[in-house]
């Protein structure tokens, strides 16, 4: 599993890399991590 950042409306985020798509945290992922209810695709620059 890999942690990664991410922004989603104007909003840094943190969350787990699962394929082509991002498993947000809850919370910060030095905090008890949860995977909250929202992915995203991933958007390659």
């Amino acid at each position: 599993m890999q942690t990664v950042r991410f922004r989603v409306d104007g909003k840094t985020r943190y969350g787990a890399l699962e394929g082509p798509a991002v498993a947000a945290y809850a919370e910060t992922p030095w905090s008890d991590v949860r995977v909250g209810g929202l992915e995203n695709a991933v958007v390659r620059p």
